[in-house]
């Protein structure tokens, strides 16, 4: 993984928790069932980058 790539990657898990955190508290506070479901996709979402970015790190220390 280049340190470009790399630097990416960390910079979108950093906004997706941000993201997370932020979408959790406005559903704790407002109780919007929409703000609900915007924050389970977003917890998805970013389950997928940080498996996305340990694969990617893994295939790198591999070859």
């Amino acid at each position: 993984m280049t340190e470009q790539k790399r630097k990416a990657y960390e910079y979108l898990i950093f906004i997706s928790i941000i993201g997370v955190v932020m979408s959790g508290i406005n559903f704790l506070a407002f109780k919007l069932p929409t703000v609900g479901v915007a924050c389970i996709i977003t917890m998805i979402s970013t389950i997928i980058t940080i498996a996305c970015y340990n694969i990617e790190k893994q295939s790198k220390r591999e070859s």
